[in-house]
């Protein structure tokens, strides 16, 4: 039969207050149901636990051992509840967040860096990948992810976007031929990213709204982030990156926009949890703030 933590309780106040009437009041229950209880509690157990006469009450010898470790154990359980209150009310505990490498690098580690130093008992467990990993099995917090969400079974939470940037070296486009029209993209090289739902096609709108897609000449493919960044900054051609990723490269002049005035579809960044009921502050209050920076940043 297992523990009933309520007739301990219960058996504990009559012990505390001396008498079964000052426990009840102090119980909020009547003192018929503080006798059930205690009594329900010595049957379970199979001995007796007071020795009870219409004048006083006593512990026998079982109910002193009982009073001594069921006291005990209501103060751990005490314990434990507020210190479960406190670790959903303030940010603590070790974070286990998962983001592409690129995002990691650029805008997440700086973000959780200066998390963790408003929030001094938190800890950072990062997991670079682009694979959706499983969150259950991985013991994953949060996840990161960029592009078009089509995993809906957990929630995700939108962060903010980012705009895809076509983007060349100088080297290579001192040597390739001036796009001025995304049909003339055509005859250029292409980094194309893996990953993308269509790596070798490109859909731009110009500033009236017109659309038009572009099968470009794929000369490099690469399935990470960071190495399409990579081709493109060896002049190996032009390529898609997102504004967080290019940014740095763009204003330093190791990368040139290639048609500015035409643009491509923009992606969101969300982030994704098991569940936000009930979720620990380490997980809301980074959820927040990561919301907070990311709109910062792109208002910059």
């Amino acid at each position: 039969m297992g523990v009933d933590l309520n007739r301990m309780a219960v058996f504990v106040a009559v012990v505390e207050h001396r008498s079964f009437t000052a426990a009840a009041q102090a119980l909020g229950m009547t003192k018929s149901m503080v006798s059930q209880h205690v009594r329900q509690l010595e049957t379970s157990l199979g001995v007796t636990l007071l020795q009870r006469t219409t004048r006083s009450m006593s512990l026998t010898e079982a109910g002193e051992i009982y009073h001594a470790t069921a006291s005990r154990v209501l103060r751990d359980a005490e314990q434990v509840h507020a210190q479960l209150q406190s670790f959903k009310r303030a940010p603590s505990g070790v974070l286990r967040v998962t983001a592409p490498l690129d995002l990691a690098v650029t805008t997440l580690v700086p973000a959780a860096t200066e998390f963790m130093r408003r929030y001094p008992r938190v800890q950072i467990d990062l997991v670079t990948s682009d694979e959706i990993l499983d969150m259950v099995e991985q013991r994953l917090d949060m996840a990161i992810r960029v592009g078009w969400l089509a995993d809906s079974s957990r929630h995700a939470v939108p962060l903010g976007g980012f705009a895809q940037l076509l983007c060349g070296s100088p080297a290579y486009l001192a040597r390739a031929p001036a796009p001025v029209v995304p049909a003339d993209l055509a005859n250029l090289d292409w980094v194309a990213h893996a990953a993308l739902p269509s790596p070798n096609r490109c859909t731009f709108r110009d500033a009236q709204g017109n659309e038009q897609t572009v099968s470009m000449r794929r000369r490099v493919v690469a399935n990470h982030g960071v190495a399409v960044r990579a081709f493109v900054l060896a002049g190996a051609g032009i390529g898609s990156l997102p504004d967080y990723q290019a940014r740095e490269d763009l204003q330093a002049g190791r990368l040139v926009r290639v048609l500015p005035s035409h643009t491509l579809p923009q992606g969101g960044i969300f982030a994704v949890v098991p569940s936000r009921r009930d979720a620990p502050a380490k997980v809301s209050e980074f959820l927040r703030f990561l919301k907070a920076e990311l709109g910062d940043r792109a208002r910059r």
